[in-house]
């Protein structure tokens, strides 16, 4: 079983933009086992803080003139 510290020792400054495969699989098993749903690293998607998640999950969901409010 991948752990995300395996991820984090073969970090050199640079990883794919939808994170580490490592750290992908780790949390991939990791939910799988918690709610006994099957998860693959490619359904995961590791950002970098919540910000870049939050404005990543707008620029799909949302199309240009489309309004939307936020806290």
């Amino acid at each position: 079983m991948a752990s995300i510290a395996e991820g984090v020792e073969k970090f050199d400054g640079y990883t794919d933009f939808c994170g580490a495969e490592v750290s992908r699989q780790a949390v991939a098993e990791f939910f799988s086992k918690l709610d006994g749903v099957p998860i693959t690293k490619e359904d995961v998607f590791l950002t970098l803080g919540g910000s870049l998640g939050i404005w990543l999950c707008i620029a799909v969901l949302c199309n240009p003139g489309d309004n939307f409010l936020m806290p």
